[in-house]
């Protein structure tokens, strides 16, 4: 170990090139000395090996010092691969750096002589402990001042090594970790990691010419006090600044990069920052800027990793220039602090363009600010215009330049939100007006065809009111209801675009949120309040706004999100209003002039063909778009009503007829829910006793028995002793086919329908107690039946396609006078699959349903002669039918109120019947006959629910039919086939309302 006052010195006697180096531990104690030293060569490599240790004590002294005069093409090269330390010493002792290549004017040191290239190899450690001790140290310096003149060029690379400058002496500790003032040289730094506990900073360059500046991955550099910078390069010729590593500053009014170019020599000069993919400059302290960069010429900012600036006025970025460039690549973020913005644009010259392709961000949600260099605070003295394109993500509002000409192309998502962190603890909790003010009457705003505007959701119980512009509505532009749009309403949000002459929409505007009465304010005016110039082009896209369908006019009721501007004008297409519904209170008629959705102010400059309905909920009805909410449906109306028929305003109304609001107009679905339990009914419908098993009574001629004994002169017995031959057991079935047409005597939706049904039915029958009066027939059926009905209104048209399954019982009374009662009875379950064409969609799928029917009939076959005879007959049908509820696309909430038909049947035929011997000895016998009816309807009619709206439908009560049909035995009544068709009418109305059916079936004898 050498212990010196001066370490190990190469004297300037040395005539060309020289070597030094230490490979042990050597400690200087005496002042103004170096561990390792040369002066006045005309060149030299200085290194300190791996195992080298160099401490030193005395005030002024330094690790590594190469200084002196030197000569032209000079070549001086330090390598630190060892370890360095300079140590506090004496109270008072300062300027105790690890490398200087120059002098140090505090020390008396001379400079480096002129056309000297310095190189500077660091991959070691070096800690200092001093006040202005400085970790790499290089200046060309001659006494206190710096000469002119070229000095060559100066490269460091300390990307291997560490530097800490420690503040254990007291005091502020302005120690950098590395600084370079380098005259007229060109200057390249490659920092590494390096940790400044003063108020120096990380890396700091000085240069008449440019200046190259960069950090590696996986460094970081650490700064920990006030205006201690992480990166600080000042050129007059261009500054360059590439992080791929880590910045992390803490102080007050540090900046992660602070990088300035072309100020003196050079005032076309470029300042150009980059931060790569992997890297992150985090400033925490207060008025601290993650990346500076400043030019007379150009400053340019690229961000490919993330910059966050979390403190009180911080912010993101701050770029000014007479042009700037600022560009986020898609990896990248930056986020600016509570009080500021994310990025702040210094302009004094002819402007420059912003591309965001990742994300900005801001705790204050100030994303971009526009101000002069001489004074943040002054708005109105902006100069050059700006170019802002987003194909990112950003969330806040902008502040551009007064003088106008700025552009905004949106082309991403862009949140407009004002939800600011005002006490710096990371929560935001302020809700105020978002405010994009555009600068001047000659910018324009372009939300182009991927573009997403929406309003970020707050949910802070503080708000600011300030600004807020209360929709209006009518010729008059009066105020809307303040107890819905009023900002105090918790999450109610307004976003403002002022000082924006044009607002070209290709893309999404989505205005919902947690609350409905959300807006957006489109104005040339510098504040809402006053009407302008600003127009709403559409061409093409979307607005989507939420609403409550319920009373109009501004009830409290009834609210919308809306569109707010003072002009509208129509471009290539007009846009789309998609309407997300709130399902609340949405069973009312609109009133007035309806739901209002976009306000124009200038009422002379409202195109009238700017906007249609539209979306997933929409669908066409009388060649104009329609959405649905509960059981009402909803068109798009330019202008109001009445004396506000020249408003300019777009409204939503529910009205059947364009020009006459009386009749609300319904949604596609309600025509089909209206006819739905008609169907049911029909389907659950219970036949006549011959439609069932056909003719079972024979007597007469019907049933010719053959005289016993061989004196007889006729083969056949008189009537009077055949007797009545009642059919006992048997095993049946049949097939139903009808077809049914309703125009309803009464409808809420003007719905006529017409169904077809299908059914088989089948069941066993037997003998339970005979007499001499007659014989009680019991039996089971089991059946199936499909309806498919088509339904028809001026509201829409649909079907609806039902299969049902049950079974059932009977109980029959043959009289042997002719007399007979039948009762039937029996379940079914259906399943329904509802359609609406109009709507072109399906309304439900697989609905269950059940229904009971019972009815009781009874006749008396009337003799006439052997052939002939009438039955008088009557028969009660009581059936019953209910569905699940449901709720369908439109919101409607769908469920049975009244579904039941008493229907009454008076009737009589006249019937033929006879019988005879077939070619094998045994009986046939054929029944026929012909019916007419007369029905009534004693109940009255259905009712179904849709969100608290009645749909009643009734059939014409009275209708009248005829009929024929008959029975065919053969073989004694082993088989038996038999059928029946009629034709049904109403009588009032006769033939607008009808039916016809027929049955056939088969029995077999058991």
């Amino acid at each position: 170990m050498l212990t010196s006052v001066c370490g190990l010195v190469l004297l300037p006697t040395v005539p060309a090139f020289s070597q030094m180096a230490n490979n042990g531990q050597v400690t200087v104690v005496g002042d103004n000395q170096a561990g390792l030293s040369w002066t006045a060569s005309p060149g030299a490599e200085l290194v300190n090996t791996e195992n080298g240790i160099i401490d030193v004590y005395g005030d002024k002294s330094t690790g590594i010092r190469v200084f002196g005069p030197g000569v032209e093409g000079a070549e001086v090269s330090v390598e630190n691969h060892g370890t360095i330390e300079t140590f506090l010493g004496e109270a008072g002792s300062s300027h105790k750096h690890g490398i200087i290549v120059g002098g140090d004017p505090n020390a008396g040191d001379g400079g480096i002589g002129v056309s000297t290239d310095v190189t500077i190899i660091h991959s070691g450690n070096i800690t200092t402990h001093s006040e202005s001790s400085r970790g790499i140290y290089v200046l060309r310096a001659q006494g206190n001042f710096i000469e002119p003149g070229p000095l060559g060029t100066v490269y460091i690379d300390a990307s291997q090594g560490t530097i800490s400058t420690l503040s254990t002496g007291g005091g502020d500790n302005t120690s950098d970790g590395i600084y370079v003032g380098a005259g007229n040289a060109d200057v390249a730094v490659i920092a590494g990691d390096i940790d400044v506990h003063g108020s120096g900073t990380g890396v700091a360059v000085t240069t008449d010419l440019s200046s190259e500046v960069s950090t590696v991955e996986g460094t970081a550099i650490r700064t920990f006090a006030g205006s201690a910078h992480g990166i600080q390069n000042f050129s007059s010729g261009d500054s360059t600044v590439s992080v791929m590593g880590d910045i992390f500053t803490s102080g007050t009014g540090a900046a992660g990069v602070n990088a300035s170019a072309g100020w003196f020599f050079e005032p076309d000069g470029k300042s150009s920052v980059t931060v790569g993919e992997n890297s992150r400059i985090e400033v925490s302290g207060a008025s601290s800027v993650g990346v500076q960069s400043a030019s007379f010429g150009v400053g340019e900012i690229d961000v490919s990793g993330e910059i966050v600036a979390s403190g009180n006025d911080g912010i993101g970025i701050d770029v000014g220039g007479s042009t700037y460039s600022v560009t986020i690549a898609n990896t990248g973020l930056v986020n600016g602090g509570w009080g500021e913005s994310g990025v702040a644009i210094n302009a004094f010259g002819t402007g420059g363009e912003i591309t965001n392709n990742g994300g900005l961000t801001s705790l204050s949600d100030r994303l971009v600010t526009s101000i002069p260099p001489s004074d943040f605070g002054d708005p109105d003295a902006q100069f050059g215009n700006m170019t802002l394109n987003n194909t990112g993500e950003m969330t806040g509002y902008v502040t551009l330049g007064a003088l106008g000409g700025n552009q905004f192309f949106n082309d991403n998502l862009f949140v407009i939100r004002n939800f600011s962190d005002t006490d710096g603890d990371g929560n935001r909790d302020l809700r105020g007006v978002a405010i994009n003010d555009m600068g001047g009457s000659d910018s324009h705003f372009v939300n182009g065809s991927n573009g997403m505007i929406t309003l970020g959701v707050s949910d802070a119980e503080d708000f600011d009111a300030t600004s807020y512009y209360v929709a209006a509505t009518g010729i008059d532009n009066s105020p809307l209801s303040p107890n819905i749009y009023d900002f105090s309403r918790p999450g109610l949000l307004q976003g403002q675009f002022i000082n924006t002459e044009s607002f070209l929409n290709r893309g999404l505007i989505d205005l919902t949120g947690a609350e409905i009465g959300n807006t957006l304010v489109i104005t040339s005016s510098d504040d809402a309040s006053t009407i302008g110039t600003g127009t709403f082009i559409a061409d093409g896209g979307v607005l989507r706004l939420g609403a409550i369908l319920n009373d109009g006019d501004g009830g409290e009721g009834s609210i919308a999100d809306m569109l707010i501007a003072d002009r509208v004008e129509l471009g290539s297409a007009a846009t789309t209003i998609e309407v997300a519904i709130r399902d609340q209170a949405s069973e009312a008629l609109t009133v007035a002039n309806g739901i209002q959705l976009v306000q124009v102010r200038d009422k002379d400059y409202s195109a009238e063909d700017a906007f249609i309905l539209g979306g997933e909920n929409s669908y066409e009805h009388n060649g104009a778009q329609a959405i649905g909410d509960g059981a009402y449906a909803y068109k798009l109306y330019h202008n109001g009503l009445g004396t506000d028929a020249a408003d300019g305003n777009w409204y939503l109304r529910s009205q059947l007829q364009d020009d006459d609001p009386t009749d609300p107009l319904y949604t596609g679905g309600v025509p089909v829910y209206e006819a739905y339990p008609q169907l049911l009914l029909g389907l659950n419908g219970l036949p006549t006793l011959q439609q069932r098993v056909g003719n079972r009574y024979w007597n007469n001629a019907g049933n010719k028995v053959l005289i016993q004994g061989a004196d007889a002169i006729v083969p056949f017995a008189p009537a009077e002793e055949a007797g009545v031959l009642i059919e006992e057991n048997a095993i049946w079935g049949r097939i139903e086919g009808s077809h049914t047409k309703i125009t309803s005597k009464t409808s809420t939706s003007a719905t006529d329908y017409d169904y077809n049904t299908f059914k088989l039915q089948a069941g066993i029958d037997g003998l339970l107690h005979e007499n001499d009066d007659g014989k009680l027939i019991g039996g089971v059926t089991v059946h199936y039946a499909h309806g498919k009905a088509d339904i028809y209104s001026v509201h829409g048209n649909g079907d609806i396609k039902t299969d049902g399954y049950g079974f059932g019982g009977t109980l029959t009374w043959y009289g042997e006078n002719g007399f007979y009662v039948d009762n039937q009875a029996q379940v079914t379950w259906y399943d329904s699959d509802l359609y609406s064409s109009t709507v072109q969609s399906s309304l439900v799928n697989g609905n269950s349903g059940f229904g009971y029917a019972l009815s009781i009939e009874t006749g008396k076959r009337i003799t006439m002669d052997d052939h002939w005879s009438l039955t008088p007959q009557a028969q009660l049908v009581y059936s019953n039918v209910r569905f699940d509820s449901f709720t369908d696309q439109f919101n409607g909430h769908v469920s049975r109120e009244k579904a039941a038909s008493l229907q009454g049947r008076l009737g009589i035929s006249a019937d033929y019947q006879n019988s005879w011997l077939n070619d094998q000895g045994m009986m046939n016998r054929s029944y026929a006959y012909g019916i007419a009816n007369l029905y009534n309807e004693f109940l009255d009619g259905t009712k179904v629910d849709v969100s608290g709206v009645t749909l009643a439908n009734e059939r014409e009560r009275l209708w009248a039919g005829i009929g024929i049909g008959g029975s065919y035995n053969w073989d004694d009544d082993k088989y038996s086939i038999y059928g029946e068709g009629s034709i049904n009418t109403s009588i009032k109305n006769f033939g607008d309302s009808y039916s016809y059916k027929g049955t056939l079936g088969i029995r077999v004898k058991w």
